[in-house]
């Protein structure tokens, strides 16, 4: 965890800084090349999360829903 730590944080202390249209920063590859196909391949199937009845149309994934995923597709399982 602290090599990614260490990467994310050299990435961001790198990054340029934009003046125009306003200041802002562009980080290209935030993410080892590694850690970031885990994070793809471990997001939540859709069906994981629960519909938002005051937002129709909306899901999410809640601390309640989290408790019943595989290992991997929590945060514990990528590192």
């Amino acid at each position: 965890m602290e090599l990614i730590y260490e990467y994310i944080k050299n990435r961001i202390l790198d990054a340029h800084i934009f003046e125009e249209p306003y200041p802002h920063i562009l980080i290209e590859n935030i993410f080892p090349v590694d850690f970031y196909k885990k994070l793809l391949d471990n997001i939540p199937h859709i069906d994981d999360f629960t519909p938002k009845p005051k937002y129709p149309g909306k899901e999410t994934l809640t601390l309640e829903n989290l408790e019943p995923l595989d290992d991997t597709k929590k945060i514990s399982g990528l590192l």
